[in-house]
């Protein structure tokens, strides 16, 4: 089963919401499982919209005194499934490092939530050759301690074609992706989906998509418009 997976970032009022999901209703979407990272403001939206939704972000520790921050029993009253883990710009904007993130994918696991642990390479370590090197370590560190990965999946992200408008290569991405696979196969004796993330839109999903270990997308900027997204999702 391909995965397409929306995040919409900082993206969308609940009046925006409302409207994408009325314009996303009438769309061909073929038979890909969907999923969307929604802001917080709009998670309630999609409660009854019939669509698997999840988090974009979210805090460890269950309670406390973290001003500012939403825990994962918060989320799952609003029927969230699913969370993101590790996306590139949590890391490069805000922070956060992998002992952090290995906290909140050890903490989604355990909470019964599926979790989508983003790795990637920047521009600098892509052309210095790094990229497995950068990824392996973001697996490695992210999953310490991770026992069952039923509930796991694995974005691979390359940092410089987040909303650059490049996009990883066909050929390179599966490099990377089937590196990627053969080592949680190897971990977890288990096939684990590895989407790919970064630029993909339906102009170039195809080929992605033609690519033996790309399971799916996780999309950016295209998951946006409900047109383009459901051209994606019936790739």
């Amino acid at each position: 089963m391909t995965i397409i997976a929306a995040n919409w970032k900082m993206h969308k009022t609940r009046k925006d919401a409302r409207a994408y999901l009325e314009a996303f209703a009438r769309q061909d979407k073929g038979s890909a499982d969907i999923i969307f990272f929604v802001p917080y403001t709009v998670l309630d939206v999609f409660t009854d919209a019939g669509y698997t939704f999840g988090a974009e972000n979210f805090h460890p520790e269950e309670k406390g005194a973290f001003t500012g921050e939403i825990s994962l029993p918060m989320l799952r009253e609003l029927g969230c499934t699913h969370v993101l883990a590790g996306h590139s710009e949590r890391r490069h904007l805000f922070g956060e490092d992998d002992r952090l993130i290995n906290r909140k994918v050890l903490a989604g696991l355990g909470q019964g939530f599926h979790v989508v642990l983003c790795v990637g390479e920047q521009l600098k370590e892509h052309e210095a050759g790094k990229t497995w090197d950068v990824v392996r370590t973001q697996l490695e560190r992210g999953l310490d301690q991770v026992k069952d990965a039923d509930r796991l999946m694995i974005a691979y992200e390359p940092v410089w074609a987040i909303g650059t408008g490049r996009c990883s290569q066909p050929a390179d991405a599966e490099q990377v992706q089937k590196r990627i696979k053969t080592w949680l196969a190897e971990r977890f004796s288990k096939q684990v989906p590895v989407l790919y993330g970064g630029s993909a839109k339906p102009d170039n999903g195809k080929d992605l998509l033609a690519q033996e270990h790309v399971d799916g997308f996780l999309v950016g900027g295209a998951s946006l418009d409900p047109e383009q997204f459901a051209a994606l999702c019936r790739l």
